[in-house]
């Protein structure tokens, strides 16, 4: 029936099938995806059935992943850093979100982390932004800096002839085209391709995937067994002329327990020149070795 295969399509074994007090348990491979959201779900809930009725109750726990927010004509990918999906035993399957993901503007002073919290429910999700930055940006101030890399936009007027907001302009443009490029790769990809991967990123240093001074990565990931997962990365300046065995790193995340994890990570730091300067391309390539033990428990 959800698949429309077929407006006849009846089974009276499945309409009149009971279930009761059946656990479920997703595995490692089940991920929520859709236009919007890759996440990688955990956990377990009851499932309730008489007659066409199905009930849940339990809670999915949020393991990793992106979440795309689109404002107007401008995306950005947020990286999942926790969340649940809670389920009460409703008839109409409606589940509490609570999810938390994060995005780093590369501002002209300073790196700005905007935190995005989707609560609500899966038929009205609601969704607000913070900074741990303090003092803490208004909310439409935190959209700016989603769209613009500033807290104010500054688009120039129309017939404006100065050089200086021509190029701001210009950038702005291809800041929004390198945004809308980069999510619909990823969407692309893993969902209408179906490539064989779990996870893929395309994730700008500048905030511009067509930014000459900034470094960009890509990364994909696939979930080994119940308790790792693999990364590859690899690192490029915009016209790619860096890329090679120099550029690529890996990381790996193994799983202790529900609570405790390990995430250990070798990859290169990239630094890159603009175009037509006499060093162009790639600069510095340093490997760097990242080890950190994660510890997490909700309340």
């Amino acid at each position: 029936r959800t698949q429309n295969l077929g407006a006849a399509f009846e089974s009276v074994f499945l309409d009149s099938l009971r279930i009761s007090d059946l656990r479920l348990t997703v595995g490692d491979q089940f991920w929520l995806r859709s236009s919007d959201a890759n996440v990688q779900l955990e956990g377990s809930v009851l499932v309730n059935k008489f007659g066409k009725q199905y009930r849940f109750d339990g809670t999915f726990t949020a393991v990793r992943g992106t979440y795309t927010l689109h404002i107007g004509f401008v995306s950005r990918d947020f990286q999942v850093e926790r969340g649940t999906v809670r389920y009460f035993g409703t008839p109409d399957l409606n589940a509490e979100l609570d999810i938390q993901a994060s995005h780093l503007v590369q501002a002209q002073q300073e790196d700005i982390k905007i935190v995005a919290n989707i609560t609500g429910t899966l038929l009205l999700p609601k969704l607000s932004l913070e900074s741990p930055i303090r003092p803490e940006p208004t909310e439409s101030e935190l959209v700016s800096y989603l769209m613009f890399g500033r807290p104010q936009p500054e688009i120039p007027g129309v017939g404006v002839a100065d050089a200086g907001q021509s190029q701001a302009a210009l950038e702005t443009g291809l800041a929004f085209l390198g945004s809308a490029l980069s999510s619909e790769i990823q969407r692309t990809l893993i969902s209408d391709i179906g490539l064989p991967i779990d996870f893929f990123e395309i994730r700008t240093g500048s905030g511009n995937l067509f930014n000459t001074s900034g470094s960009n990565q890509i990364t994909a990931g696939w979930q080994l067994g119940n308790k790792t997962f693999f990364t590859i990365n690899a690192g490029f300046c915009q016209d790619f002329s860096n890329l090679g065995t120099r550029s690529f790193g890996t990381g790996l995340e193994y799983r202790l327990s529900r609570t405790f994890r390990v995430q250990s990570s070798y990859e290169p730091v990239l630094s890159c020149r603009p175009a037509g300067s006499p060093t162009q391309g790639l600069q510095g390539i340093k490997y760097q070795f990242g080890l950190d033990v994660l510890w997490e428990k909700e309340y």
